[in-house]
Protein backbone atom coordinates (compact mmCIF):
# COMPACT_ATOMS: atom_id res chain seq x y z
CA UNK A 1 0.00 0.00 0.00
CA UNK A 2 1.51 3.32 -0.71
CA UNK A 3 1.58 6.12 1.58
CA UNK A 4 0.17 9.76 0.68
CA UNK A 5 -0.70 13.11 1.59
CA UNK A 6 -4.05 14.13 1.78
CA UNK A 7 -3.90 17.32 0.22
CA UNK A 8 -7.69 18.52 0.19
CA UNK A 9 -6.60 21.00 2.77
CA UNK A 10 -4.75 22.94 0.10
CA UNK A 11 -7.72 24.40 -1.38
CA UNK A 12 -7.06 28.09 1.16
CA UNK A 13 -4.56 28.93 -1.37
CA UNK A 14 -7.04 29.48 -3.65
CA UNK A 15 -8.57 32.25 -1.59
CA UNK A 16 -5.27 34.40 -2.62
CA UNK A 17 -4.66 35.70 -6.37
CA UNK A 18 -1.05 34.89 -7.39
CA UNK A 19 0.33 38.25 -6.38
CA UNK A 20 -0.83 37.55 -2.63
CA UNK A 21 0.53 34.30 -2.47
CA UNK A 22 3.62 35.38 -3.65
CA UNK A 23 4.01 38.29 -1.28
CA UNK A 24 3.19 35.74 1.52
CA UNK A 25 5.62 33.79 0.35
CA UNK A 26 8.23 36.27 0.18
CA UNK A 27 7.28 37.75 3.61
CA UNK A 28 8.09 33.87 5.20
CA UNK A 29 11.23 33.45 3.44
CA UNK A 30 12.44 37.05 4.83
CA UNK A 31 11.43 35.73 8.26
CA UNK A 32 13.17 32.42 7.95
CA UNK A 33 16.59 33.71 6.54
CA UNK A 34 16.70 36.98 8.38
CA UNK A 35 14.70 36.90 11.52
CA UNK A 36 15.82 32.90 12.46
CA UNK A 37 19.28 32.69 10.23
CA UNK A 38 18.12 29.59 9.06
CA UNK A 39 20.31 28.52 5.81
CA UNK A 40 17.72 25.71 4.07
CA UNK A 41 19.62 23.03 1.89
CA UNK A 42 16.90 23.45 -0.65
CA UNK A 43 15.96 26.32 -2.83
CA UNK A 44 12.22 26.39 -1.25
CA UNK A 45 12.50 27.61 2.54
CA UNK A 46 8.98 28.12 2.81
CA UNK A 47 5.86 25.27 1.63
CA UNK A 48 2.30 24.84 1.29
CA UNK A 49 1.10 23.89 4.83
CA UNK A 50 -0.57 20.68 4.45
CA UNK A 51 -1.06 20.13 8.11
CA UNK A 52 -5.01 19.81 8.48
CA UNK A 53 -4.89 20.44 12.00
CA UNK A 54 -3.46 23.87 11.00
CA UNK A 55 -5.22 24.49 8.52
CA UNK A 56 -8.37 24.52 10.20
CA UNK A 57 -7.73 27.89 11.25
CA UNK A 58 -9.18 29.26 8.37
CA UNK A 59 -13.07 27.60 9.39
CA UNK A 60 -12.43 27.68 13.03
CA UNK A 61 -14.49 30.54 15.30
CA UNK A 62 -11.34 30.24 17.22
CA UNK A 63 -8.70 31.68 15.27
CA UNK A 64 -6.07 31.24 18.14
CA UNK A 65 -2.98 33.79 17.66
CA UNK A 66 -4.78 35.22 14.81
CA UNK A 67 -7.60 36.66 16.94
CA UNK A 68 -9.36 39.07 15.41
CA UNK A 69 -8.34 38.55 11.95
CA UNK A 70 -11.30 37.64 9.23
CA UNK A 71 -9.70 34.22 7.50
CA UNK A 72 -9.15 36.10 3.91
CA UNK A 73 -6.34 37.89 6.24
CA UNK A 74 -4.49 34.74 7.13
CA UNK A 75 -1.70 33.08 5.20
CA UNK A 76 -0.22 29.73 6.64
CA UNK A 77 3.07 27.77 5.67
CA UNK A 78 5.62 26.05 6.76
CA UNK A 79 9.09 25.42 7.02
CA UNK A 80 11.86 22.77 8.60
CA UNK A 81 14.05 24.09 11.55
CA UNK A 82 17.90 23.02 11.47
CA UNK A 83 16.98 20.47 14.09
CA UNK A 84 14.51 18.33 10.99
CA UNK A 85 10.93 19.36 12.99
CA UNK A 86 8.40 20.93 10.74
CA UNK A 87 7.00 24.56 12.03
CA UNK A 88 4.24 26.44 10.85
CA UNK A 89 4.51 30.51 10.32
CA UNK A 90 0.91 32.25 10.59
CA UNK A 91 1.05 35.60 8.32
CA UNK A 92 -1.48 38.21 8.75
CA UNK A 93 -2.41 41.60 6.86
CA UNK A 94 -4.69 44.41 7.71
CA UNK A 95 -6.65 43.59 4.57
CA UNK A 96 -6.27 42.77 1.01
CA UNK A 97 -3.28 45.07 -0.51
CA UNK A 98 -1.47 45.35 2.75
CA UNK A 99 1.78 43.56 3.27
CA UNK A 100 1.65 40.68 5.06
CA UNK A 101 4.04 40.18 8.24
CA UNK A 102 4.39 37.05 10.59
CA UNK A 103 2.31 37.10 13.72
CA UNK A 104 3.24 33.52 14.95
CA UNK A 105 6.27 30.58 14.15
CA UNK A 106 4.73 27.41 16.00
CA UNK A 107 3.31 24.54 16.01
CA UNK A 108 0.16 25.03 16.49
CA UNK A 109 -1.99 28.27 15.68
CA UNK A 110 -3.65 27.89 19.17
CA UNK A 111 -0.13 28.28 21.27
Amino acid sequence: MLNSFDMSGSFYTSRFDSRETTEAYAAARIYVTDTLGLKPSTKMVTYMCIDPRVLTIYDDEDKGVAAGYDSSNIFVCEYCNGDGVWQYLILVRDGKGSAWSVLHDGSSYKE
